[in-house]
């Protein structure tokens, strides 16, 4: 399964994709929607404005942990919808 994970600089390692830590907008959006089934993301630390976001069928989105990640969805009328399978963990 295809990990993907959020650090400062942007590379590919051993099947792994990891995507600049501040790219808390769309490209860590596009990173979970593109994701295979199977797949995780990780998330780090920090508070994240989400609006629209769809979870692909099989992929677990993956915080630092209670109140250490967390997705904002104020003024969102869809913030995070999950397709079958799909999961969050280690969020607030």
């Amino acid at each position: 399964a295809m990990k993907w994970s959020l650090v400062l600089t942007p590379f590919v390692l051993g099947g792994l994709l990891l995507l600049p830590q501040a790219a808390r907008g769309a490209d860590w959006k596009k990173a979970i929607e593109s994701a295979a089934s199977g797949s995780v993301v990780e998330i780090p630390a920090g508070t994240f404005q989400v609006t629209g976001l769809v979870v692909p069928e099989g992929v677990t989105v993956s915080g630092a942990g209670f109140d250490k990640t967390v997705l904002n969805l104020t003024g969102s009328e869809i913030g995070v919808r999950l397709s079958a399978g799909s999961k969050l963990q280690g969020l607030t």
